[in-house]
C-alpha cells in the first residue's frame, strides 16, 4: 500500500501520521506547500518519520510540476489511493485519479461540486430551488442579466471559494467600475464568471456532513453570525452556531440537503459544505454546495459537538479504512453538546500585542493567527482573520452568550497601534 497525500492545511490541522497510524509503515508520501510542516520541532521530527516520503512545492496551488513529480514517483512504486482534503486540490487529486486508475472521486465528479455554473444548472434540472443565474464572460453578458432581473447583482467566480473575487453590482457604476478590470487583463485571459440575481435574505446557514461508501452519516445545519463578505474590523461577531436539534428549520435544511445531494453525482466517500438562504418570505435558496469539509473552524465545530473529526473520518474513508460513525443507511447522530465559532478578525494597523491564550470557560479550542508586527489593512479578504475560538455549552443560549464574551473579552486585549 502506497498512500500519496495532496495536502494545503498546516499539519498541526491534519495530523495524517496520526489518523493513518493504522497502515503499514512507510506507505505515506506527503505532497505540499512550505511552511506546512508547523508543528513544535521536536514534534515535527517526530512526525516526519512516519511519512515515506516528503516533498514542497514552492507553487504548489499554480505549477504543474506536482503532477509530473507524482507520475514519475508512481513509475517508481505505484500509489494505492490518493487522500486530497481541500477544494483546490479535488479536481487535481481526480484527474491523477483517473491517469492513475485509481479509486476515488473522479474529476468529473469533482468539476460538479466546483464550477458553480454546472453545479447550479445541474440542481436547476433537478427541481432544486436555487438563485436565478447567469454564465458571464463579458460586459454584454452582464448587461442582459441586469436588464432580466434588476440591480443587485453578485458576480464571482465559478471556480474560488470563501467569497473570493466576489463583487456585488447595486448601480450602473459599479458595474462600469467593474468593467474596468473585472473581466481579465485581456480578451484571451478573460475570467470564466458566475452572476447571480441578489437574494434577500434574513438567515444564512450552512449545513455539513459526511458520506461514507454511498451513505449520508452526517448531515447538521448551523447558522452563519454576521456577513462573511464584510470586514468591519471586529466591530461585529462573524462566526457559526450550531442548529439544536429541536430546531424547526433543522428537518427542512437536512431534506433540501439530501436532495442536493441526490441531484449531483455520486461521490462515494467525502465530506459535504452547503450554504442556503433563507428568504424574508420563507423559501430556502442553495447557495451552493462543495465537497468538502467547511472552512472557518467548521471542522472543530463538528469535533466539538459529535464527537468526531469529519477531515479524520473522510482521511480514512479514503483510504479504505472504517471510520467510527454508526453503520447503515442514513444513521443520524445528534450533538452531545451545543457549539459556536467565531472568525476574529484584524483591526486595522500593526499587532502590538495579541492574547495567545484565552482564560473564559468552555473555551473549546483558541488559536491565533498573527503575530505582534503583522500589519493589516481591513479592506482585504473577508476571510481574514487574527484568531478564531470554538466554544460549547448545553444549548444556543448559552453558547451565543460565550461567543459575545470571548469577541468582548478579544477586541479588550488585542492592542494595535497605527503608523
Amino acid at each position: 500500500m502506497s498512500i500519496l497525500i495532496l495536502n494545503r492545511s498546516a499539519m498541526s490541522f491534519s495530523a495524517y501520521h496520526e489518523w493513518l497510524a493504522h497502515l503499514p509503515d512507510h506507505s505515506l508520501h506527503y505532497y505540499t506547500a512550505p511552511g506546512k510542516r508547523d508543528l513544535p520541532p521536536d514534534q515535527q521530527v517526530l512526525a516526519d518519520t512516519q511519512y515515506a516520503s516528503i516533498r514542497e512545492f514552492n507553487n504548489y496551488d499554480t505549477s504543474d510540476e506536482l503532477e509530473l513529480a507524482v507520475l514519475k514517483q508512481h513509475h517508481q512504486e505505484p500509489f494505492t489511493g490518493i487522500v486530497a482534503m481541500s477544494e483546490w486540490d479535488q479536481i487535481r487529486a481526480g484527474r491523477l485519479r483517473d491517469r492513475l486508475g485509481l479509486g476515488g472521486t473522479t474529476e468529473q465528479q469533482a468539476l460538479y461540486y466546483r464550477d458553480k455554473l454546472l453545479m447550479k444548472q445541474t440542481l436547476k434540472e433537478h427541481g432544486v430551488p436555487v438563485t436565478p443565474f447567469c454564465s458571464v464572460n463579458n460586459v454584454i453578458d452582464l448587461l442582459r442579466f441586469v436588464e432580466q432581473v434588476g440591480y443587485p447583482i453578485v458576480v464571482k467566480p465559478r471556480l474560488l471559494a470563501a467569497s473570493m473575487g466576489l463583487s456585488v453590482l447595486r448601480n450602473e457604476q459599479q458595474l462600469r467600475e467593474f468593467a474596468h478590470s473585472g473581466f481579465g487583463n485581456s480578451i484571451e485571459t478573460q475570467k470564466h464568471l458566475l452572476a447571480e440575481q441578489w437574494v434577500d435574505f434574513d438567515t444564512e446557514y450552512h449545513i455539513d456532513g459526511l458520506i461514507e461508501n454511498h451513505q449520508i452519516k452526517l448531515n447538521w445545519p448551523s447558522q452563519y453570525i454576521g456577513d462573511v463578505s464584510v470586514s468591519d474590523g471586529g466591530k461585529g461577531l462573524f462566526g457559526g452556531l450550531l442548529l439544536s436539534p429541536d430546531d424547526p428549520m433543522r428537518k427542512p435544511l437536512q431534506a433540501l440537503i439530501q436532495k442536493t445531494l441526490s441531484a449531483l453525482p455520486q461521490v462515494s466517500n467525502t465530506t459535504f459544505h452547503a450554504e442556503v438562504f433563507r428568504t424574508r418570505d420563507g423559501r430556502l435558496l442553495v447557495n451552493e454546495i462543495a465537497a468538502r469539509t467547511g472552512g472557518f473552524r467548521i471542522n472543530d465545530l463538528i469535533k466539538a459537538s459529535f464527537g468526531v473529526w469529519l477531515n479524520r473520518e473522510w482521511t480514512k474513508a479514503m483510504t479504505g479504512g472504517i471510520g467510527e460513525f454508526p453503520s447503515g443507511q442514513n444513521a443520524q447522530r445528534h450533538p452531545e453538546l451545543m457549539s459556536g465559532y467565531l472568525m476574529l478578525r484584524p483591526k486595522r494597523g500593526i499587532i502590538a500585542s495579541i492574547p495567545e491564550t484565552c482564560p473564559l470557560d468552555d473555551v473549546y479550542d483558541y488559536r491565533i493567527a498573527a503575530s505582534v508586527g503583522d500589519h493589516f489593512d481591513t479592506t482585504g479578504n473577508p476571510g481574514e482573520h487574527v484568531a478564531s475560538v470554538v466554544v460549547t455549552g448545553e444549548d444556543c443560549e448559552s453558547v451565543m452568550q460565550r461567543l459575545q464574551e470571548v469577541h468582548q473579552w478579544f477586541y479588550s486585549n488585542l492592542v494595535v497601534k497605527n503608523k
